[in-house]
């Protein structure tokens, strides 16, 4: 597909992204480590710089799919798109939370007791506290079984939602739609018209995206070079993912 090649040859060309990307990534991550205990002041803080830089960081994308040569500005998009992309960031987290609990609850009555969920919940924290490969591997089956489900659901809801919403930014920035409502409806609009093509994209990408970042953590206690590369390579394809996300956005408008 020529939009996929393009959307490589994009994240190629621009690698400073790739690299600010994950800069940006390890900052904020240092940011949340330095603190012993995460008040709500270090969460709305945390919130507004990820709200400052994706917008700034967005307007690049923007102009380059649309000519690659242009200069295009960080400030200038936090400037113009921060509060757009602040109600976006809040609308859209309410609804992963809300949909994540409810999931969370249906697979809890369907896949066991209270007393069950409760009891394997409490196993695997002990097992993630603990830090050790043992610790997981020593887990009962039917508490794997009941942590795998519970994940796996929510991933899936989340996937879906994350499918229905994929082009709410990409209306705000190509459209310069600041209603993020309208723009809500524009993008949902525009998937039902490259619906197919979207989904073949979306579960390509995602999908590599998701399998560099699981080895990346499981190399993590093994090899940290290869952490480092697969870190590196779930940060490139999660770039690839947004030039595509806009070029097939761009496509499906002309």
């Amino acid at each position: 597909m020529g939009l996929i090649k393009k959307a490589f040859e994009l994240t190629n060309k621009n690698f400073g992204l790739l690299c600010l990307l994950m800069a940006f990534s390890l900052a904020t991550t240092l940011y949340l480590s330095v603190f012993k205990t995460i008040t709500s002041q270090v969460i709305v803080l945390y919130t507004l710089i990820l709200v400052a830089f994706f917008s700034g960081f967005f307007n690049i994308i923007k102009n380059k799919t649309e000519n690659n040569s242009a200069k295009a500005s960080f400030v200038e998009g936090v400037g113009d798109y921060f509060l757009p992309m602040l109600g976006i960031g809040l609308i859209s987290t309410i609804a992963y939370v809300v949909s994540a609990v409810s999931t969370m609850l249906l697979a809890v009555n369907i896949i066991g007791t209270k007393e069950q969920i409760n009891a394997a919940l409490n196993d695997i924290l002990t097992a993630m506290q603990a830090n050790s490969p043992s610790a997981f591997t020593s887990l009962a089956p039917e508490t794997v079984k009941i942590y795998l489900t519970i994940i796996l659901s929510v991933w899936i809801v989340w996937g879906i939602l994350s499918f229905i919403i994929i082009y709410w930014v990409p209306t705000l920035y190509i459209d310069n739609e600041r209603n993020i409502f309208k723009s809500l409806i524009t993008s949902i609009k525009t998937l039902a018209k490259i619906f197919t093509k979207t989904l073949s994209v979306f579960i390509g990408l995602i999908l590599i995206t998701i399998l560099t970042s699981v080895i990346s953590v499981i190399t993590s206690a093994i090899a940290p070079a290869l952490e480092f590369i697969f870190f590196t390579l779930t940060y490139y394809f999660a770039l690839v993912f947004l030039f595509a996300m806009f070029l097939l956005y761009k496509e499906a408008k002309n």
